[in-house]
């Protein structure tokens, strides 16, 4: 970091406002003591953190050149920070210092916009995001055929279980860490790929799915601003830019969770996803179903905020679309209406965090006949991290392409799935679609015993799953909003967690999915920005694409939905299926238009649940796997094909 060009660049700041000079004099100490021991200890023990600092500088009413000086500045303070991320062996460490880059790269994105410097603000936005993922995904490591690749895979794995070892410890650091993370970052040095290079608009083209356009939003605390992309662009015109002014960090945070009582006085009372989320959450009991009626109000909550959604950011966003030439999936055009075979257009989107555990796919509105329309009508849609993540998952599929199609999968290990007939399920729901040899599925201990199989523990995923092209983990998950790093799947004995997956070396993998409950929930709450979850541990990891949950998700419609995925991409054996994003959404639109509609569409009565006895609080599971259950639910109601979400390539 150029401390003395900070300064400069600081000293021109407006100073109207009576607390800017205390401002400039409390982010000068946050760059000096960063830039002095590259360590979180002084920021962590500050009360006034840099990054609420410089927003609050950025709120303030500025000149052009004014915003020419604050891109300046968050520019050398994020590549600061990107530099000490790429050279700090502790995640611990690492995530101390990116609690305080919340959001900075969206705000240089905007500082730059208002220069006109379209380009730069889109790497702008990408220079804040997924740092830790940048710096250390085998996709930022490995490119096709390259051995080098698999060396530093082999170092990152060595130093990356050092790191393991010494955190069981509860110790700070020591020698077997410090030495393996030197020879992982001078292998990488060697090899060129210390520091990435900045990314062209031609170089995001290139590698986006054919036909598809990347739509990258930006928010911050004065508006927003939406990036377009399309395959072959090679620059960012007027055209490519959506500025979207009511797309700010307030609208987004209202989304998730507000208070209705206007009196700061009285008990807050809270609606909006984050509280609709956890009041299910809590209605799930030991038997992993909710209280009957949970999901009708999930349900409710759930199409409130898609409504919400579609005007915030969707609706503009497709209307865009229309507007740069695409022509949407839907039958009648520019107007919802039923889908026909061929592919929608992909549509990439690079989401701040804040937005990450919300399902875009799913934004829409209620039509005139009541129906309701949902983006994935028009468009198939994909999340990534970070446009590096695309590119570099995107040129890993050359070389998965002539590999065999390959399954492990983990089925029902703790014997809790029923399937129609009440009795244990005991093969993946996508076993006959492999053949043997390349297919192996571990199950739970009763299960395996009985079919001479392997028993799904955690020793022996660990050891297979590095193996397989396809990676199917049909089980029980755990998600935390707050936490995600404490994520988890069922397994025989022990958890498999993120630090497990982060831990293996996936390159043989091209897509994962995770068939659990929350497998697919992002932390928002300390690290929006790196998108720290299962599934993005996965990409982490070098699987190139997975699918996962964003809440809880009902046994009886989670196997035919993942079935029907694997059925359409695929394919036909020696012609291949379409992409993940095309596959998820026809099975999405399979459960959408096949439906059997719950009578009188009471979800409170038929869906999933246990009765609850009022007098003693005791409960009965209610079956909820049974084929006439099943006709019972109506599937086509968001709580059961929404939570699904394609992530990567």
């Amino acid at each position: 970091m150029n401390r003395a060009s900070s300064d400069n660049n600081l000293s021109r700041l407006p100073q109207n406002r009576s607390t800017a000079s205390e401002e400039v004099d409390t982010l000068r100490w946050a760059e000096a003591a960063f830039g002095k021991t590259h360590q979180t200890k002084g920021w962590d023990n500050s009360s006034i953190s840099w990054a609420e600092t410089l927003g609050n500088r950025t709120r303030l009413q500025v000149s052009r050149e004014d915003w020419v000086n604050v891109a300046e500045t968050l520019q050398e303070l994020l590549s600061g920070i990107a530099t000490t991320v790429a050279a700090t062996p502790m995640p611990g460490e690492v995530r101390g210092v990116l609690r305080h880059a919340r959001g900075q790269g969206d705000r240089l994105a905007w500082a730059l916009l208002q220069e006109g410097r379209a380009e730069d603000a889109m790497r702008g936005a990408e220079l804040g995001r997924a740092m830790m993922l940048r710096a250390h995904s085998a996709f930022a490591l490995v490119t096709p055929g390259d051995a080098t690749g698999e060396r530093l895979l082999d170092l990152r794995a060595v130093w990356r279980a050092a790191v393991a070892r010494l955190e069981a410890t509860g110790q700070s650091i020591n020698d077997e860490v410090r030495e393996s993370f030197e020879a992982f970052r001078k292998a990488l040095e060697e090899a060129g790929l210390g520091t990435p290079a900045p990314l062209s608009v031609a170089d995001i083209s290139g590698d986006l799915p054919a036909g598809g356009v990347l739509v990258m939003p930006i928010m911050t605390e004065h508006g927003g601003a939406v990036f377009f992309v399309r395959q072959g662009q090679t620059a960012l015109t007027d055209d490519h830019v959506l500025p979207l002014p009511d797309l700010t960090t307030a609208s987004v945070r209202q989304l998730l969770a507000r208070d209705l009582n206007d009196d700061a006085n009285d008990e807050p009372d809270w609606t909006g996803w984050l509280p609709g989320y956890g009041v299910f959450q809590s209605s799930i009991n030991q038997y992993f179903q909710p209280r009957r009626g949970a999901v009708a109000v999930w349900n409710s909550q759930i199409e409130s905020t898609l409504s919400e959604m579609w005007d915030l950011i969707m609706k503009p966003v497709h209307e865009h679309l229309i507007k740069l030439g695409l022509t949407s999936g839907d039958k009648t055009g520019n107007e919802p209406g039923d889908p026909d075979d061929t592919a929608a257009p992909e549509v990439v989107l690079a989401l701040p965090g804040l937005m990450s555990n919300l399902p875009w796919h799913a934004a829409g509105y209620q039509q005139k006949d009541g129906s309701r329309y949902f983006a994935l009508r028009s468009w198939a849609i994909s999340y990534i991290p970070s446009l590096g993540t695309m590119i570099g998952g995107r040129r890993k599929l050359e070389k998965l392409r002539d590999t065999p199609n390959s399954l492990f999968a983990v089925t029902n290990p703790d014997n809790s799935f029923l399937d129609a007939n009440k009795k244990l399920i005991r093969q993946s729901p996508v076993w006959d679609l492999f053949e043997d040899p390349y297919r192996t599925d571990l199950k739970g201990a009763k299960v395996a015993a009985s079919h001479h199989d392997d028993v799904a523990t955690l020793a022996r995923i660990t050891e297979a799953m590095p193996q397989a092209k396809y990676l199917v983990l049909y089980t029980h998950g755990s998600g935390n909003l707050a936490g995600a790093d404490t994520a988890a799947l069922v397994t025989v004995d022990d958890p498999l967690t993120i630090g497990h997956l982060r831990r293996m070396n996936l390159e043989a993998a091209r897509y994962a999915m995770l068939a659990a409950c929350d497998s697919g929930t992002l932390d928002i709450q300390h690290l929006p920005d790196e998108f720290s979850g299962m599934q993005l541990s996965m990409l982490e990891a070098g699987c190139p694409g997975a699918c996962g949950t964003l809440w809880p998700v009902e046994v009886s419609v989670t196997a035919p939905l993942v079935r029907d995925f694997f059925s359409h991409h695929l394919g036909q054996p020696g012609t291949g299926g379409p992409s993940p994003a095309q596959a998820l959404r026809r099975a999405q639109l399979n459960m959408l238009d096949h439906a059997e509609p719950a009578p009188d569409s009471a979800v409170a009565s038929t869906a999933s649940g246990f009765d609850e006895d009022e007098d003693t609080g005791e409960t009965q599971p209610k079956d909820g796997n049974t084929q006439e259950h099943h006709r019972r639910l109506d599937v086509a109601l968001p709580f059961f094909w929404a939570a699904f979400a394609h992530w990567g390539v």
